[in-house]
């Protein structure tokens, strides 16, 4: 699966639900398992392949130090990572906001 814009907003939204499950069933070792749900729905659903793809291509390390993407093609993978980060972000915060609307009902 490619990560995409729908699935990083569903990503955000997957991380706020299962935060709140795991608070309100008060689990021992809530952070661990937070921390279980949290990267890898971020690495599958927000970054995908992208940044394995463009390590593979090499284009972004010269001498062994990391100098950042060298091409348009590089700087556009990493905007587009930037930009499902945002939207992950965008989809916790509205799923967040539902969830407090709808218990206030």
């Amino acid at each position: 699966m490619e990560a995409s814009k729908k699935s990083a907003f569903l990503a955000g939204g997957i991380i706020v639900i299962s935060g709140m499950l795991i608070e309100s069933l008060s689990l021992p070792f809530s952070w661990v398992l937070s921390t279980l749900v949290f990267f890898p729905t971020i690495f599958y659903l927000v970054i995908g392949k992208e940044i394995h793809r463009e390590y593979k291509r090499g284009a972004h390390i010269s001498n062994g130090f990391y100098k950042g993407p060298k091409d348009t093609e590089g700087k556009r993978i990493y905007g587009r990572v930037f930009l499902r980060m945002l939207i992950w972000f965008l989809g916790a915060v509205v799923t967040s906001i539902l969830i407090t609307v709808i218990s206030g009902i």
